[in-house]
């Protein structure tokens, strides 16, 4: 089930990045049916990394996430307010 939905997610994401990739993606690593840093990768090997930015949402310390991916722009530890996210987005740029 859950390889079904990531290969679900995969065909939107290349059905997306046919129009316009997304500037920043925030990827939440815990999710119901889908795993994060698979996630992560998939996001990473179809879009250009110039393009897509993605920033990791998660309960953990940003040590274990990293253990588990690479390749995110930045990281926010859950939870978090909206000013350190529009923080985490300008310093994209």
């Amino acid at each position: 089930m859950r390889e079904q939905r990531s290969k679900s997610v995969q065909r939107k994401l290349s059905a997306a990045g046919e129009r316009a990739p997304p500037s920043v993606v925030l990827l939440d690593m815990i999710m119901p049916h889908l795993d994060g840093a698979q996630l992560l990768r998939s996001i990473k090997a179809e879009a250009r990394p110039a393009d897509t930015r993605v920033i990791v949402l998660n309960g953990l310390a940003k040590s274990m996430v990293k253990r588990r991916c690479c390749g995110y722009s930045g990281f926010l530890r859950k939870p978090f307010t909206l000013d350190e996210l529009l923080t985490a987005i300008q310093a994209l740029k």
